[in-house]
């Protein structure tokens, strides 16, 4: 996905999220086979300005999550988050309390 599906998906909340999440998920090995999953998978938050409090708990992350240069102006929980791929965080800046109790990194 790119930065925009990203933050649309996002603003859905957790269950749509992990709802696709799951169907990519599913589907990997078919993906995979048409070259498709890196794709299809990754989700994009570089750069962007969060702005309120944001609660990433017990989302599922199928493929590479990109946080890089974010903007963490409140709060940010990623508590019991699963990563299934790579995460980025390089630049990212967290005014408030960053808490990744029970993350899960694979």
């Amino acid at each position: 996905m790119d930065k925009a599906e990203t933050l649309a998906l996002y603003e859905q909340g957790k269950e749509a999220w992990n709802a696709w999440a799951e169907d990519i998920l599913a589907r990997r090995p078919e993906l995979e086979k048409a070259d498709e999953w890196d794709d299809k998978s990754r989700v994009y938050f570089q750069d962007h300005h969060f702005g309120d409090l944001v609660d990433f708990g017990e989302f599922v992350f199928p493929g590479y999550a990109g946080f890089g240069g974010a903007t963490f102006s409140d709060d940010a929980g990623f508590d019991g988050a699963i990563f299934s791929g790579n995460v980025g965080f390089a630049g990212a800046t967290f005014s408030g309390e960053a808490t990744f109790s029970g993350v899960t990194f694979s």
